[in-house]
């Protein structure tokens, strides 16, 4: 490997090892596949934690209708009512009060209607963005095992090399951004320095194992 290497440099390329390029692969394909379970399990606990918004917000609206007194909205009535059909009727108590006591009601059911519409939102975009990072991730695995059936050419790609390295820092970048959208926080200072930290120390391991390697080649 390491003779491969110094006639690839004599010659003006640089030449991967095949231990590096199959490592570097398999390390992409599990890498994106643990990165989907894990974005996946924060974007099932973001969806669920909608949904349960969702749902208290409508048993508000059956609450505060049913406090109105009127026959048709008691609360055993509005309790099999379709959440849609609520809704419907909250919007003309909105619009057109027909009592008093519709009307004092009017400012809650509003901040209500309106909490509806930006969980619908934030629960499309969750799905949007758990769907579109899977997508990503799946094609990135894809990528890496088609990678397998091409190393004659990725052994002296200098191109792989450099999109690698990018490809490595985007899913860093994109994770992070993830993990902020689905929990709304970014890590802690401490939190990044304990990551920093493990991370160097993974750097060194990976360096010495690798050096270790080219000595035992050698």
């Amino acid at each position: 490997m390491v003779g491969g290497a110094a006639e690839g440099a004599r010659k003006g390329k640089i030449k991967l090892g095949r231990d590096v390029l199959l490592y570097a692969l398999s390390t992409l394909a599990q890498t994106c596949a643990a990165l989907v379970a894990f974005i996946g399990a924060l974007g099932l606990y973001r969806l669920q934690s909608i949904r349960g918004n969702i749902h208290e917000m409508y048993r508000n609206l059956r609450g505060l209708l049913a406090s109105v007194g009127k026959a048709e909205w008691r609360p055993e009535v509005l309790a099999i009512l379709p959440d849609r059909k609520v809704r419907e009727i909250a919007n003309q108590v909105i619009a057109h009060p027909e009592n008093p006591q519709q009307e004092q009601i009017q400012d809650s059911l509003r901040e209500e209607v309106g909490r509806r519409e930006t969980l619908g939102r934030d629960l499309r975009r969750t799905q949007r963005l758990v769907i579109v990072f899977g997508g990503l991730n799946l094609m990135a695995i894809l990528i890496s095992l088609l990678g397998f059936n091409f190393f004659s050419y990725l052994e002296e790609s200098l191109l792989f090399s450099v999109l690698y390295g990018i490809l490595a820092f985007l899913v860093v970048l994109v994770v992070v951004a993830m993990v902020f959208e689905l929990t709304g926080s970014l890590p802690d200072k401490l939190t990044c320095h304990k990551a920093g930290q493990v991370f160097l120390e993974w750097l060194q391991r990976e360096y010495r194992g690798s050096k270790q390697s080219e000595k035992g080649g050698e």
